[in-house]
């Protein structure tokens, strides 16, 4: 064998004992979010299928492969990133070793490590300004962004109060209003509000409905409701939401229920922020039947006129020639505008007031030539038999007129009209105010009220008080009657006081009195009767502060007095309380927890003008304080004891653990009616807890 030859077989030998190695991947170009571990793979194969034998390494403890040993025609290398923490911007670069029977072979690689993100249409994002101008574009693929499980992994890093208000909203129902409320509260965008385009609305009679714009002022998500007040116009939409409006419109429509012909109401559009009212008004052209509806209430308007002129005249408030001017004035003006007999009278019974005698008997001879034709209503013809009595005054015409006004009495609903005209001419009244009473009161009892018999019963009261011997409704009727005319005697009143002491119970009606009474003449009598009502009641309201006030000056005897002088003040100042209640309460222990912390935080800002009592408070204040630190209330008041006594406080140890509990208590005031509680999450503990606004807050 020649010496070529040789070469080649040795040649030929070589080769198929060495394998000639192919790699699926020369480099790695990795990016990797932060916070994650990255997995991937590459192929080491021998082409000519001589097994691979060697091992695999990596130059950096940061990327590791799952294999080490090098085996096979074919091999599958997985390797990992180990990035969980690793930061965004990091950059690692290396190597991955293969040493094989085939030759040595170097893969570089390089690692970036960027921020977490999320695939949204504009592209990745990992930034809330990014996530802002998708929803500034999207509010849709906002939403489904703002929900996804990874959302605060990559959007909220490094923001833990984010992080609780992103939980904490996720209560609510509403995916929109979750996230426009937490990127509000966030500070991300202003506030959504809504505008109108008019705040009042009048329809023309020709109108049936109209067409009202909502306003969107600020880009966003709000939502809510649409309603009438009276229920007097149908809106064709009764809620909405951002996805109703274009251009940042909303069109409604307003519609007029067709029965009634002049009507208002009004309209409201709420929102959680916004409460927004718009009026509504139409009116219709006047038809037969509104122009008579009209003329009732204009005569029914100057017949109360004239009632109020003449028992104001009756109870001295105006003197008889204002009476006078004032009656002519309104019944010259019924002659221009209407023709009923009614005001003819009325003008009658003017003449004889004034003792205007020519004129009278004029007018006596038109009214005597209506009732012969019996025009007269069965109320007018017994009211001019009275005039006619009156103008006369002879024995026969008062019989006659009597007789008749008796059995109209009987017989008519018309009693109350009836007995006072008796009152006036019937012997059998005229001279018996008790009588006169008795009967006013029984006709009250059967449900007949007026203005002329309650003057009657009050000015028989003025001259009799003894003749009331109870406040029932009737008593009380006609003293609210007298108050509001100025038309109660100094001697009536005090046997009201009398009579007022004796309730039982609080009377809205009875303390309204009383308060007149003393507004009128400044009484002892009255103030307690007052302040005894208040208590009787459980009035508390600082508006009522300033009778208490008036009731302790004067040294009054009231059982409760002193409480609900503390009770009704005002405490969130701190004015200087009287000394008789000052001393009351170093002995009396009758007031709750809250109004104790508010007296002995009194106490101690003004200390330096109690000298007299402060010490016996001072004794009285720390083991209430103490007690309330264990039982873990707080408010303002106790917070500033609290302090004030902390050195005495701590000095036991028996309390440290109290103290612990309320040092970080705070105070929630929510002004918005819509919301009705919050909850309250502490990270540090993994709790959370929901707390109820009451029905009625004052914030």
């Amino acid at each position: 064998m020649d010496v070529k030859e040789e070469i080649s077989k040795i040649k030929q030998i070589n080769s198929e004992a060495t394998p000639i190695v192919s790699l699926s991947v020369t480099n790695l170009d990795i990016e990797v979010e932060e916070g994650k571990v990255y997995k991937d793979s590459f192929f080491i194969e021998s082409e000519n299928k001589v097994p691979i034998e060697g091992y695999v390494c990596t130059t950096s403890d940061k990327v590791e492969t799952e294999a080490e040993r090098l085996e096979g025609t074919r091999q599958e290398i997985p390797f990992y990133f180990k990035g969980k923490l690793a930061t965004a911007g990091n950059t690692f670069e290396g190597d991955i070793v293969l040493i094989t029977n085939g030759g040595e072979y170097n893969i570089p690689y390089c690692v970036k490590v960027i921020h977490k993100f999320v695939e949204s249409s504009g592209g990745r994002i990992s930034t809330m300004e990014e996530f802002v101008q998708i929803y500034e574009n999207n509010r849709k693929e906002a939403v489904d962004i703002f929900f996804l499980p990874n959302f605060e992994e990559v959007f909220l890093q490094g923001k833990p109060e984010q992080k609780e208000l992103y939980h904490s909203l996720m209560k609510s129902r509403s995916k929109s209003l979750i996230l426009e409320e937490f990127l509000t509260a966030a500070g991300y965008k202003n506030t959504s509000f809504l505008d109108v385009s008019q705040d009042k609305l009048i329809l023309e009679e020709e109108d049936s409905s109209a067409q009202l714009e909502l306003l969107l002022t600020q880009s966003g998500y709000v939502e809510g409701s649409i309603y009438s007040e009276k229920g007097q116009i149908q809106i064709s939409r009764e809620r909405f939401s951002s996805d109703d409006f274009t251009d940042g419109k909303l069109l409604f429509n307003v519609e007029k229920k067709q029965n009634l012909l002049n009507g208002s109401d009004i309209i409201h559009i709420d929102t959680v922020r916004q409460d927004i009212e718009i009026s509504v008004e139409w009116w219709a052209k006047q038809t037969a039947l509104t122009k008579e509806k009209e003329k009732k209430l204009y005569l029914k308007k100057k017949r109360a006129q004239l009632m109020h002129n003449y028992l104001y005249f009756r109870t001295g408030s105006i003197a008889f020639e204002d009476f006078a001017e004032d009656s002519e004035h309104v019944l010259e003006e019924l002659s221009q505008y209407t023709e009923d007999n009614e005001w003819k009278l009325y003008r009658m019974h003017f003449f004889l007031m004034e003792e205007r005698k020519e004129e009278g008997k004029e007018l006596l001879e038109l009214l005597e030539a209506i009732s012969q034709r019996n025009e007269f209503t069965p109320l007018e013809a017994n009211y001019f038999l009275y005039l006619k009595a009156m103008y006369y005054r002879t024995p026969e015409a008062i019989s006659r007129a009597v007789s008749t006004i008796r059995e109209f009495y009987e017989l008519s609903e018309y009693k109350a009209e009836a007995l006072w005209m008796l009152i006036y001419l019937d012997r059998e009244y005229v001279y018996n105010k008790r009588l006169q009473y008795d009967t006013i009161r029984q006709l009250f009892e059967e449900g007949n009220n007026s203005s002329l018999l309650y003057f009657e019963a009050c000015d028989i009261l003025n001259e009799n008080p003894n003749y009331m011997e109870e406040l029932g409704k009737f008593e009380i009727s006609i003293f609210r009657w007298g108050v509001r005319y100025g038309y109660i005697s100094l001697s009536l009143s005090y046997q009201f006081a009398r009579l007022a002491l004796k309730a039982k119970y609080y009377n809205k009606s009875i303390y309204y009195i009383a308060e007149k009474l003393y507004g009128v003449e400044p009484d002892e009598q009255f103030l307690q009767v007052i302040c005894s009502l208040l208590i009787k009641g459980n009035r508390t309201a600082k508006e009522y502060h300033e009778y208490f006030r008036l009731a302790v000056e004067a040294n009054l005897k009231i059982i409760g007095l002193n409480e609900f002088f503390i009770r009704s003040m005002d405490f969130e100042t701190y004015d200087l309380i009287p000394q008789r209640v000052l001393i009351y309460f170093t002995y009396s222990n009758s007031l709750d927890y809250l109004e104790k912390a508010y007296l002995y935080s009194n106490v101690l800002r003004n200390k330096e003008k109690y000298e007299e009592v402060y010490g016996a408070y001072y004794s009285k204040m720390l083991p209430f304080i103490e007690e309330q630190l264990l039982k873990g209330r707080i408010n303002e008041h106790l917070a500033y004891l609290y302090t004030c006594f902390q050195k005495e406080v701590l000095e036991k140890p028996d309390n440290w653990k109290a103290v612990c509990d309320i040092l970080f208590y705070h105070k929630l005031i929510c002004t918005n009616p819509h919301i009705i509680g919050v909850y309250v999450s502490c990270p540090e503990l993994g709790t959370e807890k929901y707390y109820h606004f009451p029905a009625e807050r004052a914030g």
